[in-house]
């Protein structure tokens, strides 16, 4: 098996100075070619979501609603910023690979809210 360079990702998701917080730290994922990474996270309304990543090559970052629609998404190798939740729900954060390589990613999350994978 090919050893890829390791792409380093970390979400930083709002609200951690109050109770309820849920965090996992340096969790290690392989993201396929022409596959995601996807995390699901359950916010309220106004709860924000911070994120900053970085890889080796261009990933698509998206935040998606329950209903599918996309509410943020980029292409980039490195990019950060907020996401505020527009209303009660489950919200998948997902790191796209369109190329025909799988890509190494680790990543750190924190949520006021529930993470539910």
């Amino acid at each position: 098996m090919r050893l890829l360079a390791p792409v380093v990702l970390t979400l930083l998701l709002a609200g951690c100075s109050s109770p309820g917080i849920e965090q996992h730290d340096a969790v290690d994922r392989t993201v396929p070619a022409r596959g995601s990474v996807e995390v699901r996270v359950e916010l309220d309304e106004g709860k924000r979501i911070d994120y900053s990543w970085t890889a080796q090559g261009t990933l698509r970052f998206e935040v998606r609603n329950e209903q599918g629609q996309v509410l943020l998404s980029r292409d980039a190798a490195a990019d950060s910023g907020p996401f505020t939740a527009t209303q009660d729900g489950t919200y998948t954060v997902a790191w796209v690979n369109n190329g025909l390589s799988p890509v190494d990613v680790r990543y750190t999350l924190r949520a006021y809210g529930n993470i539910l994978d």
